[in-house]
C-alpha cells in the first residue's frame, strides 16, 4: 500500500536522500514499510533481517529487471549501499548456496520484491531468500508493487 506522509514524520531518511527501511516487530511476515524521502511511504512484509525503526536499512533505491540470479546481484559490489528492487514478480524459488555468490558478501543495503517465494525448488539450494538476507545481516520487504 503507498501512502504520502509529512516527511517530518520519518524519523530518518537515506543517509543519500534516497530511502529507508524499517520495522517495529519480529518474525517473517512483520509490517514493514519503506520510507522514501520525498515522505511517501509503501507498506509491506519484511523478511531476512528485521531492522527496527531506530536502525532502519538505508540506502538509494535503485531497480533491476533480472529474471533470474538474485543471489548474484545481492552480493555483485557494483550495488554497495542500494537498496535493490527486482522487478521480476516472484524473487526466491530458486534458493540460495554458496556457489552462486558473485562476492564473499551481500554489498545490497536493503532488498524489496514483489512476491517472495515461499518454496525453493532448486536441488542446489541451501537455504531460502529470507534464511540467506538474515545470516547476511540484510532487510528485504515484499507485497510492494514493484512494476508500477
Amino acid at each position: 500500500m503507498k501512502k504520502k506522509i509529512n516527511s517530518k514524520n520519518i524519523k530518518q531518511v537515506g543517509a543519500r536522500g534516497s530511502g529507508s527501511m524499517g520495522t517495529g516487530h519480529t518474525g517473517i511476515g512483520a509490517r514493514a514499510v519503506l520510507a522514501l524521502a520525498d515522505g511517501t511511504v509503501f507498506e509491506g512484509e519484511a523478511f531476512g533481517l528485521l531492522c527496527s525503526d531506530s536502525e532502519p536499512a538505508v540506502g538509494e533505491v535503485v531497480f533491476n529487471t533480472s529474471m533470474y540470479g538474485y543471489q548474484e546481484i545481492l552480493t555483485d559490489p557494483s550495488y554497495a549501499g542500494q537498496i535493490l528492487t527486482f522487478t521480476s514478480p516472484h524473487i526466491g524459488n530458486v534458493g540460495c548456496n554458496a556457489d552462486d555468490e558473485e562476492s564473499d558478501r551481500v554489498f545490497a543495503a536493503g532488498c524489496i520484491v514483489r512476491e517472495l517465494s515461499s518454496v525453493e525448488s532448486n536441488f542446489r539450494s541451501e537455504q531460502s531468500l529470507s534464511e540467506y538476507l538474515k545470516t547476511e545481516r540484510i532487510m528485504g520487504i515484499s507485497g510492494l508493487d514493484t512494476r508500477a
